[in-house]
């Protein structure tokens, strides 16, 4: 279980922000990096497994995340900002609590997903 191995004591990895940074891009049509240093969305899926249901959590990583894209400044562009948020919620909302029961149920192979102005592509 190298997943596993990758959590911190308290479930927060010390590279959280760079691995997201990474994945972002990547899920934005950037360069693969994440897939090529840490692990396809199979990794991702399986980091955010098992937990059971934590919707309250879930909203407030969404808030979170809406925040963080007025305080760098993306507000005033409210396209890019609902493309961003839209790719944030669908993850977080779809993709991360798909499996809720056990990470050990997530299929291996899931590629990083991409999106784009029209949201998921594929």
């Amino acid at each position: 279980m190298r997943w596993l191995a990758t959590r911190s004591v308290h479930g927060f990895h010390p590279e959280h922000t760079e691995r997201l940074a990474a994945c972002l891009a990547e899920a934005l049509g950037g360069p693969a990096r994440y897939s090529e240093a840490y692990g396809d969305e199979t990794f991702v899926v399986k980091l955010h497994s098992g937990e059971g249901r934590h919707e309250e959590m879930d909203q407030r990583a969404i808030l979170c995340f809406d925040q963080a894209l007025s305080d760098i400044g993306l507000a005033e562009d409210a396209q890019v900002r609902q493309v961003l948020c839209d790719y944030f919620v669908w993850a977080t909302t779809t993709s991360f609590t798909s499996h809720q029961r056990s990470a050990d149920d997530v299929p291996i192979g899931f590629d990083v997903p991409h999106w784009s102005w029209s949201g998921l592509i594929g």
